[in-house]
């Protein structure tokens, strides 16, 4: 009986080389999804943040909602953080409301790679503005 080997691949964030098993092949396949492009530790990092990657807090500043990104300004100064709608798919609701995250240093200034709102109810927060509001 031949064993049937699965796939190799480079981790898009450490640059690890991971392999998924053929059964992992399949599952992807028959759900309809792409294989993932991130090793194991760093999907498990991605889905809470991790021990080398402290968990900072700041506002949602802006939105661009043709590329599906926006900025966090850190409560502790320095620049912007990008955000990516991947990492919190709730992120154009939250423009203007604090968050938590944690980011990492990439390749053009850091990137959050987990977000959440401070306060799930968003109680304490001021609303966003209506239309209305604006002048």
């Amino acid at each position: 009986m031949l064993m049937r080997v699965g796939e190799q691949r480079t981790c898009r964030e450490c640059s690890v080389v991971f392999t998924l098993t053929a059964g992992e092949v399949d599952y992807f396949a028959m759900k309809g999804l792409a294989c993932p492009k991130r090793c194991p530790e760093c999907r498990r990092r991605r889905r809470r943040p991790g021990c080398d990657q402290p968990i900072r807090t700041g506002i949602v500043a802006a939105y661009v909602e043709r590329g599906g990104f926006g900025f966090v300004e850190p409560d502790d100064g320095g620049p912007g953080v990008f955000l990516h709608i991947e990492v919190q798919p709730a992120l154009p609701a939250l423009v203007g409301r604090r968050v938590r995250f944690a980011a990492h240093n990439a390749e053009r200034g850091p990137r959050a790679t987990w977000c959440e709102p401070e306060s799930p109810d968003g109680a304490g927060e001021p609303a966003p503005p209506t239309p209305t509001d604006r002048a």
